[in-house]
């Protein structure tokens, strides 16, 4: 990912005057009768005051470091080109995104993310997002929507998961099958909200040897973006949406020339 530079504010160190004319105020010195005569040497130090433009803002930090560093508040995501080049085996210009809720964060009517990112690197975006969706319902997405996938497919799917691990790895497994022909496909992990999303992650990195799939850490990079996430630990914040879609934007580059 390209390395984005932050704003940086410069922090003011407050400076402590004399009295009044800038001179040093006089100092009185009690002394006991048993304290010695000589009385204290007083220092003036010359201070130095670095003003501050009032209007600016630091955006608040991530808790911990984050793998995706363009993920910071008052970064305008859209506004982020992404990063690599054009892969000269695309030709086609049509890119089919595939999830549940957390992809639906994206789309019209919510925070329009993925046409907003997406589409000014060159993208023909068709999002198919639909809340509570496992993953037999978009093995039929697949099957019923075939002619509308291009040469790139995003899929983000295993947050609605039964527990099977078994199972849920040979749903994977079919989706490559009915996606057969389609060079790159393009998989995000889940967030591991609860523990038995880790099994989902697993069969994903099984599934990653396949030399057509790209795995993308979607699991490390909502966790360590703080603001990307609402209180349930799931669900996107509109910030978060456009995180989303920053991280599919670096994993599919620029649309080739259309």
């Amino acid at each position: 990912m390209r390395a984005v530079r932050l704003l940086a504010a410069t922090a003011a160190l407050a400076a402590c005057t004399g009295g009044p004319g800038g001179s040093t105020p006089a100092v009185t010195v009690a002394v006991a009768p048993s304290a010695p005569t000589t009385p204290p040497t007083v220092t003036t130090v010359a201070t130095t005051t670095i003003p501050v433009d009032p209007t600016t803002t630091i955006p608040a930090a991530p808790s911990s470091a984050s793998p995706f560093p363009t993920a910071r508040p008052g970064i305008p995501v859209d506004q982020l080109p992404a990063s690599g080049s054009v892969d000269p085996s695309i030709t086609d210009n049509r890119l089919f995104l595939l999830g549940d809720s957390v992809m639906g964060t994206m789309r019209p009517g919510n925070t329009d993310a993925a046409r907003k990112v997406l589409e000014p690197l060159g993208w023909k975006v068709t999002l198919d997002a639909v809340d509570g969706r496992f993953a037999d319902a978009a093995i039929t997405v697949l099957r019923d929507r075939r002619r509308d996938i291009g040469q790139v497919v995003v899929i983000l799917i295993g947050n609605n998961y039964g527990g099977n691990e078994e199972l849920i790895g040979r749903q994977f497994d079919t989706m490559l099958s009915l996606l057969d022909g389609v060079p790159r496909i393009v998989f995000l992990t889940v967030e591991e909200y609860e523990a038995k999303q880790a099994e989902v992650n697993a069969e994903l990195r099984r599934i990653a040897a396949d030399p057509r799939v790209t795995l993308v850490d979607w699991n490390t990079i909502v966790k360590g973006t703080l603001g990307a996430n609402r209180p349930d630990g799931l669900h996107l914040t509109p910030f978060g949406a456009g995180v989303l879609a920053r991280t599919i934007a670096d994993a599919v580059g620029p649309a080739p020339p259309h």
